[in-house]
Order: structure tokens, then sequence, then C-alpha cells
């Protein structure tokens, strides 16, 4: 099962001790080159397009054979053919030449194998081996970044009065990865009792069933779990029932585990050793991404297990949630706030990253990049024409490296139909090639599995308020009733016998979890058969609208990033939408019946105070000339004194606040939030030194609190909308006390 919430971070083991600084490094092949695979000798074909230049001496880099690509070569060279007595790389012109490899670091070691007799001019002195040595490995360290580049003398050339054939038969260049400590196990410090327990999965580790375990001992599963008298104490760990296997779980491929031990390991499982030492401090190498095992003796002690992995690795797994996080942001959406404050997250977080030097610090980032990308889906919506990927969400979309329904669980697929009803067939199987040229997860149901709204496969998926589609290819026999589902909702019927795209559109009210995947049909009439399912898409579907808050006093500026539909007939109810004109310094507001550009200035006002409305979204809006200028990223403004001017409304504290517009200060800037707007004014609207200006509207519904000049506020007297005093009021708007009031 995935969660939005929170996606798990990929520590070995929560609450496990990382970052520790490391006992040693990981080693990274960066290059590798044999010249001895040809059957015959081969040219080396150049491009004089693209060149290096070291010690005056330019090399053009080669373009065939395939086992020379990425070097750079001077003049004319071969790979001499495999059947040769001295096969491999060979210089064939006229005197010395040069070869460069590129790019390389500080640190990177060169490794040159084969009869090298002859290499000279090379761009370092820290080597191991003998240059003009025939039938040796030559070994260089790079001391600074840079080209590494060396000479060799034409085949028959003499040196030291002996006619030779130099040839090179390989190159690597390897380099030692920074690497972190991604977990730990002190079990001197362990409590067993107290913080340890086992669970109910298992991993199958030299034929034997080991348990998970819990607490201090997480990420780690022993050989029959707490019935084989496993202990922890002040030596360590160990047990007394005889020779028992041990499984280090959730690692990667290179990983790197040190462990100190006083028992005799044997019988490796996914891993090798690198120092060739079986007892006291022992090193491993795991081989593939799984769980490490080996078998230990009874009643010897291991005091620690430590793992290790490149800094690369660990980085390569946050920048999976950051190519998340920026895909997303790609995405046209209603929500400029969640927007900025992803964006934010993600810039923050980058920066821990390049500068993390513990495991933890980056796992971390990745943990709070997750979280925002969690809130951000949960807050936005696509626009129109758009859609959030949430792919990721599912385990492994495309059923890879699943062989049996136990693969299958592990990866999150589950079946409400019983193993009893499964017929004849008692298991799940991933297909290869199964009517189609896909992969697929597989399963069978028995004639009794008649039974409506049954999953026969999905996975669990929690997601929150708003439009989804769950698409798949999938297939079913003819005999089936399969439904593409998600949750309650059926989609397409599966009717194809080969793999075919079908969907469901869903939508969800509220947060929840919910099953997405093959389910047989409420409208079932058939026995069920073969279904199969493979290709797996999430989406979050556009958005129709965007939100609108209006404030406690029922007004707000407003500006979209989109274009809007404030048509009569599609603007929401309740809600009125306003251009503004500047006259002097009068600011008039007309109610607007139409749609609007992106980015266009409003003046909103609600019925509801403090109310929330869905404006819909258009494709473009017809053009509107206002005084209002909309805001659709923060905005930093400041007043200059005695020229131009900044108005914005001021925020209502309450539902009797006057609809206000205050100038911004001329001695520091003010940051206008995106989704707001401002009004221009010029010193030379205003008629004293009093910066203010009077607000009228176009019709009756405009009439809540409004603010004009000071000297009109809260003197008991009435103005009309000009701002003039009026001794005996007739029917029309007047201003009262600072209020907007209509005499009848």
């Amino acid at each position: 099962m995935r969660k939005l919430k929170l996606m798990k971070t990929l520590l070995v083991a929560a609450g496990l001790a990382v970052g520790a600084s490391n006992a040693w490094a990981i080693t990274e092949t960066v290059y590798s080159w044999d010249f001895t695979v040809y059957a015959s000798t081969t040219d080396i074909t150049t491009t004089s397009e693209t060149t290096l230049t070291e010690n005056r001496t330019t090399c053009n880099l080669a373009t065939a054979p395939t086992a020379c690509e990425g070097l750079y070569f001077n003049d004319t060279w071969k790979c001499v053919r495999s059947g040769d007595t001295n096969p491999g790389l060979r210089n064939y012109s006229n005197g010395d030449r040069m070869v460069i490899i590129p790019g390389l670091k500080s640190g990177d070691v060169i490794t040159i194998t084969g009869n090298t007799d002859a290499i000279n001019h090379i761009n370092t002195t820290k080597y191991t081996g003998t240059p003009n040595d025939a039938n040796t490995t030559l070994t260089f360290t790079m001391e600074a970044d840079g080209n590494f580049y060396f000479k060799m003398v034409k085949g028959g050339a003499t040196v030291n009065d002996v006619k030779v054939y130099p040839t090179i038969r390989t190159i690597v260049v390897t380099r030692e990865l920074p690497i972190v400590e991604v977990a730990s196990w002190n079990f001197e410090t362990a409590s067993w009792a107290k913080e340890t327990g086992f669970g109910s999965s298992t991993v199958t580790i030299n034929s034997q069933s080991c348990t998970y375990a819990t607490g201090d001992l997480e990420g780690l599963a022993l050989q029959g779990g707490s019935g084989t008298n496993w202990t922890v104490n002040s030596s360590g760990l160990t047990q007394g029932n005889g020779n028992r296997n041990i499984a280090i779980l959730n690692l990667k491929a290179g990983d790197e585990i040190k462990i100190e031990t006083a028992a005799t390991i044997s019988d490796l499982v996914n891993g090798t050793s690198t120092n060739d030492t079986y007892t006291g401090t022992c090193k491993f190498s795991v081989t593939a991404n799984g769980a490490f095992g080996f078998l230990t003796d009874r009643n010897k002690y291991t005091t620690t297990i430590s793992v290790y992995r490149a800094r690369s690795v660990v980085v390569d797994e946050y920048n999976e949630v950051k190519a998340i996080a920026e895909a997303l942001l790609a995405v046209p959406n209603d929500n400029a706030s969640a927007t900025s404050n992803l964006s934010s997250t993600l810039t923050t977080q980058n920066g821990v990253v390049s500068s993390a030097t513990t495991a933890s610090a980056i796992y971390t980032a990745k943990s709070t990049l997750q979280t925002a990308i969690a809130s951000f889906i949960a807050a936005a919506n696509p626009l129109t024409g758009n859609r959030f990927d949430l792919t990721y969400l599912l385990t492994n979309p495309n059923i890879e490296n699943i062989t049996d329904w136990d693969d299958a669980a592990a990866q999150g697929w589950y079946t409400d139909i019983p193993r009893t009803d499964l017929g004849q067939y008692n298991n799940f199987a991933a297909r290869t090639n199964l009517n189609s040229s896909k992969n697929g997860i597989e399963r069978y149901t028995s004639n009794a599995c008649t039974t409506a709204n049954t999953y026969a496969l999905y996975q669990k998926v929690t997601l929150p308020t708003g439009n989804y589609s769950f698409n798949a290819y999938a297939l079913a026999n003819a005999a089936t009733s399969i439904v593409m589902a998600a949750g309650d909702t059926e989609g397409d019927a599966v009717t194809d016998e080969n793999f075919t795209e079908y969907g469901v559109d869903f939508i969800q009210d509220s947060e929840s979890e919910i099953k997405v995947g093959l389910k047989i049909s409420s409208k079932v009439s058939n026995t069920c058969n073969w279904t199969a399912i493979t290709g797996l898409k999430l989406y979050k579907e556009a958005s129709s609208y965007v939100p609108a808050t209006v404030g406690l006093n029922g007004y707000t500026t407003f500006a979209s990033p989109y274009a809007l539909d404030l048509t009569d007939a599609n603007r929401p109810e309740g809600l009125k939408a306003y251009k503004a004109t500047l006259t002097g310094a009068t600011l008039s507001f007309e109610k607007l019946n139409q749609t609007v550009p992106a980015g266009t200035g409003l003046l909103l006002l609600g019925e509801t105070n403090g109310g929330t409305y869905n404006i819909p979204v258009v494709a473009s809006g017809d053009a509107v000339t206002t005084a209002l200028t909309g805001v659709t990223a923060d905005t930093p403004l400041q007043s200059v004194a005695d020229d131009t001017y900044y108005f914005v409304m001021k925020k209502a504290a309450n539902a009797e606040s006057a609809l206000e517009f205050a100038p911004l200060s001329t001695s520091a800037a003010v940051t206008i939030p995106a989704g707001k707007a401002y009004v221009t004014v010029p010193n030379s609207a205003f008629n004293s030194t009093a910066r203010s200006i009077t607000i009228t509207f176009d019709d009756a519904s405009g009439i809540n609190n409004v603010t004009v000049s000071p000297s009109m506020m809260g003197d008991g007297k009435v103005y009309n909308l000009n701002g003039q005093r009026v001794t005996a009021p007739t029917k029309g708007l007047y201003i009262i006390n600072g209020r907007k009031v209509a005499v009848k």
C-alpha cells in the first residue's frame, strides 16, 4: 500500500543510527575499454569536429569501433585482432602518438593492461608499474581534475635496441565515491526485552525462513524468529540452537557491509567478501537490490553491523522525488499559494542535499519534499487540458520482475478472492507474451467466484479530494465479467483477450484509501475466468474552476493566473466581480458580465462574508480595461513620495469593516501577495496632502462599507459619492460614517 500523505523514506530501518563517518570507500567503474574484442584488425575512425588538445597535440574523438568510443586519438590507430599473439590497441602512425581520456576527477585511478612497453609523455607522475615493461599492468592516479593522456611509440619502433609492437588490451577508470552510513546496529547496547520483537513478514535465506525483527533490530530478519533462542546482551547478538541465518533487508546493489563478529560467517546470499575475512572484522559488497544474508554459528557473538552506501546513490533517491516535484510544478494549476510553497520547499531541500554529508540529512530532505508534494496535490488542481501524473504512487506499474504471487504481494498487490476459490490454479503468475508483448500480472477465478463487486486484482492508494482517472492495459477471457474500477466506481468493461487500454474516472469526496484495479462487475451474469493487467497510470484530472475567498466583510481584490468566466450565467451564485476606473482620486467600480483574461485585476464581492467561491476557468478571456493591476506572483511595491502612490485593499477585521484602499508606504517596500490587485494613483490626482481616494459603485449591490477620505470618517455627517457634504439627502447613495448607504 502506498500513501500520498507520507511516502516511506528508504532508510534501511527507521530509527537506526544514520550519518556516521564511513569506514572505507565504495569504488565505481567510470569507464572501461576492451580493445581485444575484434576478430579482425579494425581501423579506428575519428571526427575532426570534436577535438581536445594536450601538450600541443590535438586529438580527435573516436566514432568507431564501439570499443574505442569516448577516447581521443592523434593520427592512425587500430585494434589488432583477437587472434594475434599481441592483440589490442596499437599505434600505426609514423612516430609517437597521443591518446586522451577526457573529463576525469582528482583521485581517479586509470589501469592500463597489455604489452605496454614504450608508453611515454604521461601527464601524471603518480603511477605504479614500469611504462617500458612488456606484459604489464600500469596504474595511474589523477592528481587534479582534467584529462589523462599518454603517448605510445609506433608498432615496429626500436626502444633500447629492441623492436617493439606495444599494444594496450584494456583501459579501466575507477573512482572512489563518497559514502554515507545508512544503517547500523550496535547489539551491545540494544535492549532485547523492551525494544525488540518480531513481525509476521519473512525472507528466505539459504532455504531457511528468516522473520523480520522489530524495535532496535528493525531492518534485520533472523532465522526462526523468537522461537530460536536469539538473544542480545552486553556481549552482542547470538543464539544457541545451532547455526542460524541472518538477513539485512532493503539493500541496494553496491552497498558495503561491515560486520564485527566472533562467529564464523559462511554461505553468503547476494554478496561477496571484499577482504576475504569471515570472522572478526568482515567486509562484504551487496550484489543486487534486496536482502543480504549469511549463516552464523551458535554461541558466538556479533557486536555490530553497519551498512554504507555511495552518497550519489542516496542523492539519486532524492532526485527521484525532486523529479516528481518538478513535473507537478510544470502543470498549470488553480492554486498559486500551493505552487509557491512546493517551489520554495524544492529550492530549500535542493540546497540541503547539495551540501549534505550524511544520509540522514539527505533522507530528511527527501521526506520533507514528499510531504510538500502531498500537500500540493491535496491543495491544487490541474487546469482544463492538464493533469497531475500520480503513477508514482503505484507499485511497479509495468509489472516487472514478478514471477509468482509472493513477489506480487510483496509489491503491494491484493485480491479479494480467497485462495480456496482459485479453481485449478493456486497462485498468480506474471506472464510474458500472454496474448500480447506486455508483461502482466494474471489471475484465474473458479466458477464459484461470481460475487459482484469483488476485486480480482488491485492496489491500494490514499488520495485527497479531487477528480481522478485510473488507466491500464487489461485483458480478459471471453467468459469473464471484469471491469476497470476505483473504489465503488466501475469503468470500462474488459472485453478483449489481448491487452487493450481501459480506464475508469472517479471522484474523491474526501481523502481516503481506495482500491484501484480489476473488479468483478456489479452486473455480473457470467462465470469468471482469466484476467490480467499491466501498464498502470493514475492521474489527478483537471479542475474547471479557481477558488477565490472573500474577506470577512465580503470583499477581496483578486487576480487569477488563468482566464475566468464571470458571466452572469456561469459566475458562482452569490458572487459579483468588478472592474475599476480611476478618475482623479475617484475609483469607480463597474460590475462585470464577461470572461476576463488571465491576470486581470478584479474586486470581488461575495454574499457570504469570508466565503470561498469556485470561479469557472476558460481557455481565454475578453479584454478588460481596469485600473486594478493584478499580480499572479508575489510583487514588492513601494510608493514614491509626491509622485506615484500604490493603493491596496486593507484586510477586513470583521463583517463591519469598511472597504478601504490605503496607500503603501514611501519608506519601505511591501509585498503584494500573488492573487491580489492594487491601484496606481498619480500624485496629481489628489487635491490635498491627504492621499485618499473616493470609491463608487455602478449598482446598489456594492453598498457595503466603503472608505473615502479621512475627513469623512466617523463624524456623523452625510456626503454624496463625490465627497461633498449633504445636509438634506434625497433618494440615492450617500456616505455616512464611512459607510455607503442607500436612501430610499
